[in-house]
C-alpha cells in the first residue's frame, strides 16, 4: 500500500515539476529565478524520497549538542527573518549519531519556519534530566488543528500546497532509529512545541 501510494506521489510531483520547466523553456523568456525555484524543489524532493527510504546506519560519537544546534541555527539564519533564539543552562554532551541527530533537528525546524512564513520566533530549549535529555523547539505561528496533529508524522500526510508530507515522518523514523523520542503539541492561534528525548549515555 505504502509503495503504491509513494510511486503515486513520487510521479506527481516529478511530472508538476518537469511540465513547469518545459513551460519556462517553450515560452521563450525563461526566468532563471523560476527555473532554479522548480529544479531545486525537484532535487529536495528526490532526497526527502531517498532519506525515507534508505536503511538507516547509525554512527554513534561523543559529541557537544550544545554546538550541534549552534551550528543546525547559523545554518538557518543566513536564510530566514525567522528569530531563532537557543537557550541551555549546561553544555551537554551525549553518544549519539551526530548526523542523523542534524537532520532531525533541520526538518523540525524548517517546518516551524514554513508554518511561521519566514517570520516570527523559534525557541530551543535544551535541558538535562535524570536518564534523558530534552531539546524543546516551541514556534509562536498559527499552531496545528487536533485533527492535523494526530496525522503529523505520517508518510505523505501534508496541509501545505507544494508539501511532500515526509518532513516529519523523517524525524520520527530517525528519532526511533537513534532511540530518541519525539512529540508534539499545539493550540490553535498559540503556535507549536516539538520535543526530542534523547537517551543521556
Amino acid at each position: 500500500m505504502i509503495v503504491t501510494k509513494m510511486a503515486t506521489i513520487v510521479s506527481h510531483e516529478l511530472k508538476n515539476s518537469l511540465s513547469t520547466i518545459m513551460g519556462l523553456i517553450r515560452s521563450g523568456g525563461v526566468e532563471e529565478k523560476k527555473l532554479n525555484h522548480e529544479i531545486k524543489r525537484m532535487l529536495e524532493f528526490l532526497d526527502r524520497i531517498s532519506l525515507f527510504t534508505r536503511p538507516i546506519k547509525v554512527k554513534n560519537e561523543l559529541i557537544c549538542l550544545n554546538y550541534l544546534i549552534l551550528d543546525v541555527l547559523q545554518d538557518f539564519r543566513t536564510a530566514t527573518e525567522t528569530v531563532l533564539e537557543f537557550n541551555s543552562s549546561d553544555e551537554l554532551r551525549i553518544t549519539t549519531d551526530p548526523v542523523i541527530l542534524e537532520h532531525i533537528l533541520k526538518n523540525i525546524i524548517k517546518n516551524s519556519i514554513d508554518a511561521l512564513d519566514g517570520r516570527g520566533k523559534i525557541q530551543i530549549d535544551l535541558e538535562k534530566k535524570p536518564e534523558k535529555v530534552s531539546i524543546s523547539i516551541a514556534d509562536d505561528g498559527p499552531g496545528i488543528p487536533p485533527e492535523d496533529l494526530k496525522k503529523i508524522f505520517q508518510p505523505f500526510y501534508t496541509t501545505k500546497p507544494d508539501g511532500t508530507g515526509l518532513g516529519l515522518a523523517i524525524v520520527k523514523r530517525f528519532s526511533e532509529a537513534i532511540g530518541a523520542e519525539v512529540s508534539v503539541s499545539s493550540k490553535p492561534g498559540r503556535g507549536t512545541r516539538f520535543i526530542l528525548e534523547l537517551p543521556n549515555v
